[in-house]
């Protein structure tokens, strides 16, 4: 079979694997994606690019997609923004996905042509088949896009015909959009670039892949700076570089960066391939193009070490990385089989090392469906039922509600003002001490601001009740809370409403509303200010 076919049977089945995992994830939603569309919302609309009216906040991470949505719904309204934006995730991984057999294409020499294809295509199946993958790519943030934007710019490393009246290259600008969609961009950028430069690709080259990067870096702080009352960095930043609780650095990187390929152990048997078939590596491969992936692949996996853990299924800060990764790994597993055995037999062994990695994801994939699946049914009668609530029922265009899962409650109420009691879009609450969702402030930061709705999470099951967060637990226990938002006790009892309105009670909340959660009780409990 020629090298080109190869290639196109390669990617095909890299793209059906990947579809699979669409298929399955297609329901999921992330609360944290109504953010940006909420962001969106208020930019198409007038408003700017504001949570609320107001105040200079940014409480998001990816302005290129906050930007795209909002010409969306400039011309279509707020319906698309959804279904737009998981399209354009799936569209973005898939490119990711299916690029990777061409790159290694390109990047191995002569009459290793052939098998650097294998290689792509083994890369490209072990990324399609991780569960996390599928689920970041149709979660509606810009996971996808990112990886996309990222895969482009290293598949055209050296293709650009130069000459010194062009500014910019086709690379250049692919790396100007992912550090306009995500802040850590430009870092990435700048570790590729620095790998470039160190094999030996300097001059108006390199300068010219660097020309948008820093016109589209230097334009986003400098609007970040003027929008958002002098920040340079955004808000979320603050809210999340303490980590997740419950989640270390370490246990990311490896949950979510080394499992795709077999966890440590394969992570480490790639490494020592480069150290055994250095020779060979060199030999069978152009370095020029393959060292700045390893660099992107390895430097930005190991990124949650700088920017703390995250709590989002699906590993989201590692997916856009594993692309890159993976070329890297399988190299490295190519060379140490080589040592050994021929170039037949590698590729047999590479493809059970795939059939190995598939089957080991296949609890975890199986898990995240039916964790997935149950909280998108719960978003709707938790959260979506909330939303309409405080819309249809209870406040009125310009009231505060305060909350900490503001994404659906905030895109379906945009009269509404959101205090974000985890700190997303709120400044104070961002850079209190402490890790994301354990954040130490007063609550009478948010019990003085008088918001007319303050919404806890609860889990658990009745006397057992506790509060989601340790926050929440703070301004659920604080003596002012008590006063003002807790309702007495009922005189005659609460009606059963499925144990919903004996919570409330029990509670003093005027409403319960439940968000079906794995293995337990997740309850939205909206107390309404008594005075």
């Amino acid at each position: 079979m020629s090298a080109l076919k190869t290639t196109i049977v390669a990617t095909t089945g890299a793209l059906l694997l990947f579809a699979v995992g669409v298929g399955l994830f297609i329901g999921h939603v992330n609360d944290d994606a109504f953010i940006t569309y909420r962001y969106s919302q208020a930019l198409a609309t007038g408003y700017g690019p504001y949570f609320n009216p107001g105040e200079h906040v940014e409480g998001y991470t990816n302005f290129l997609l906050m930007l795209v949505l909002a010409g969306v719904h400039w011309l279509a309204g707020a319906a698309p923004l959804a279904p737009f934006s998981k399209g354009l995730g799936v569209v973005g991984m898939a490119f990711a996905i299916g690029a990777l057999p061409w790159i290694a294409h390109r990047i191995a020499r002569g009459d290793d042509a052939p098998s650097g294809t294998v290689v792509g295509g083994i890369a490209a199946a072990l990324v399609a088949v991780f569960p996390g993958v599928a689920v970041n790519a149709t979660s509606g943030l810009e996971t996808g896009l990112y990886a996309g934007t990222i895969v482009a710019a290293l598949s055209c490393g050296r293709c650009d015909a130069l000459s010194r009246f062009r500014v910019g290259t086709a690379s250049g600008v692919l790396w100007a959009a992912a550090t306009l969609t995500r802040p850590e961009g430009a870092l990435i950028f700048a570790v590729g670039w620095s790998a470039r430069f160190a094999m030996g690709v300097r001059g108006w080259r390199a300068v010219a892949d660097a020309i948008p990067v820093a016109a589209a870096f230097c334009a986003l702080c400098l609007f970040r700076y003027v929008v958002y009352d002098g920040e340079l960095l955004p808000n979320t930043w603050y809210a999340k570089s303490g980590g997740y609780l419950g989640i270390t650095p370490g246990v990311y990187v490896v949950n979510g960066a080394m499992a795709p390929f077999l966890g440590p152990l394969g992570v480490v048997l790639g490494c020592v391939g480069y150290a055994i078939g250095r020779s060979r590596i060199s030999e069978s491969y152009d370095l020029r193009r393959l060292v700045p992936i390893i660099a992107v692949g390895f430097v930005g996996c190991a990124l949650p070490f700088v920017t703390g853990s995250d709590w989002m299924p699906g590993w989201r800060f590692s997916v856009p990385y594993l692309p890159a990764l993976a070329i890297a790994i399988v190299v490295g597993w190519t060379a140490l089989l080589r040592h050994f055995i021929d170039a037949r037999l590698t590729t047999v062994v590479l493809v059970t090392l795939l059939a190995i990695a598939a089957f080991a994801h296949r609890a975890e994939r199986m898990e995240l469906k039916k964790r997935l699946d149950l909280r998108a049914r719960g978003y709707v009668s938790g959260h979506g039922a909330l939303a309409r609530w405080l819309g249809e029922e209870a406040l009125q265009p310009g009231d505060t509600v305060a909350l900490m899962d503001i994404g659906i409650v905030g895109f379906q109420n945009p009269g509404l003002r959101i205090l974000d009691v985890s700190g997303l879009t709120d400044r104070y609450i961002a850079r209190s001490p402490g890790p994301f969702l354990g954040k130490q402030y007063d609550p009478g930061y948010v019990i003085e601001q008088r918001p007319e709705v303050i919404v806890l999470a609860f889990a658990g099951e009745g006397d057992a009740l506790r509060a989601w967060t340790s926050s929440e637990e703070r301004i659920h226990r604080d003596p002012r809370f008590a006063s003002h938002y807790r309702r007495p006790p009922p005189r005659s009892p609460a009606p059963e409403d499925g144990g919903l309105g004996r919570i409330a009670a029990a509670l003093g909340a005027e409403r319960v509303f439940e968000h079906h959660y794995p293995h337990q009780r997740y309850l939205l409990a909206a107390f309404r200010r008594q005075d």
